[in-house]
C-alpha cells in the first residue's frame, strides 16, 4: 500500500457556526464521520486530526484518529489560514514525509469510504495532485451569472458565451471542489507551494454525497439527509450500509 496520510484541519474557533466540528449531528460530531470515512477507507496508514483544540483532540482519538496539536502561531488559528501551511506545520513534525498527503475537509461529512478508494486509484506518476468535485449546476454556470452596471440593472456577466452556449448540453461543464484532494509529496522536505498542483486528476462526486456544512441549516440538512438513508452513515449496522 502506498504510504498515504489523511489530514483532517479542524480547528476549534469558526466565526459561522461555533465549535463547528463538534456540532452534533446524528447523534455524533461533524468531525467524526471524516475520520471514520478515511479509517474505513483502508487506504491510508495514518489518519490524522490537525486542532488547536485539546477538546477536539480528545474526540478525533475517540473515534479512532491520531490528533496532531497544531503550532499556535496565530496565522494558524484564523479563518483565513492558508491551508498549504497547516499541512506544513504537519509535515515539519514527521521524521518521514508520507508519498501522498490527503487534505480531508470536517464540513464534507458526505464523502465515503469508496471515494476515497477511486481517488487513489487515480494516483499515478504523471498526476500531482488527485481531487473529489462536483458538477456545478447549470443555474449556477458560469454563463449563466448575473452582474450589476453603474446603473444598478443586471446584465449577462459572459453574454458573449451565453449567446454562443445557450443550452445546457452546448455548456462546457465547470467542476467545483469538493472536500478532498490528495498531494504527491517529493521525497524532499521542500515546502507544499500549493494545494492543488497540476497536472490534477478528478473524481466526481454524486450529488448527494456534496453538502459543505456551514451553518445551522447546512447541519440540520445533513441530519435529515442522515435520517432518510440518502447518505452514508458510519454509525449504523455495517451490513445495513454501503461502504
Amino acid at each position: 500500500m502506498s504510504n498515504r496520510t489523511a489530514l483532517i484541519p479542524a480547528r476549534g474557533g469558526s466565526v459561522g457556526l461555533r465549535l463547528k466540528n463538534l456540532n452534533l449531528v446524528g447523534g455524533h460530531p461533524l468531525v467524526a464521520y471524516v475520520i471514520r470515512a478515511c479509517i474505513e477507507s483502508e487506504i491510508f496508514r495514518d489518519v490524522v486530526v490537525s486542532t488547536d483544540s485539546a477538546l477536539i483532540a480528545q474526540v478525533a482519538r475517540k473515534y479512532g484518529a491520531r490528533a496532531h496539536n497544531r503550532d499556535p502561531h496565530p496565522a494558524l488559528a484564523q479563518d483565513e489560514e492558508p491551508a498549504e501551511a497547516v499541512v506544513e506545520n504537519f509535515l515539519q513534525g514527521q521524521t518521514k514525509r508520507p508519498d501522498w498527503v490527503y487534505w480531508v475537509q470536517p464540513t464534507s461529512p458526505g464523502i465515503r469510504p469508496k471515494d476515497l478508494r477511486r481517488l487513489a486509484d487515480l494516483e499515478s506518476q504523471a498526476l500531482r495532485s488527485v481531487q473529489a468535485v462536483s458538477v456545478v449546476p447549470h443555474r449556477f454556470h458560469e454563463f449563466n451569472q448575473r452582474s450589476r452596471d453603474r446603473s444598478g440593472y443586471l446584465t449577462f456577466t459572459h453574454a458573449d458565451e451565453r449567446e454562443r452556449a445557450r443550452k445546457r448540453q452546448d455548456k462546457v461543464l465547470r467542476f467545483a471542489f469538493a472536500g478532498v484532494v490528495g498531494i504527491k509529496l517529493s521525497g524532499k522536505s521542500e515546502a507544499i507551494a500549493e494545494m492543488f498542483p497540476t497536472p490534477s486528476g478528478a473524481y466526481i462526486l454524486q450529488d448527494s454525497c456534496i453538502v459543505d456544512v456551514d451553518s445551522v441549516e447546512d447541519l440540520m440538512l445533513y441530519e435529515a439527509l442522515l435520517l432518510t438513508g440518502q447518505v452514508w452513515d458510519p454509525f449504523v449496522g455495517r451490513e445495513t450500509r454501503e461502504v
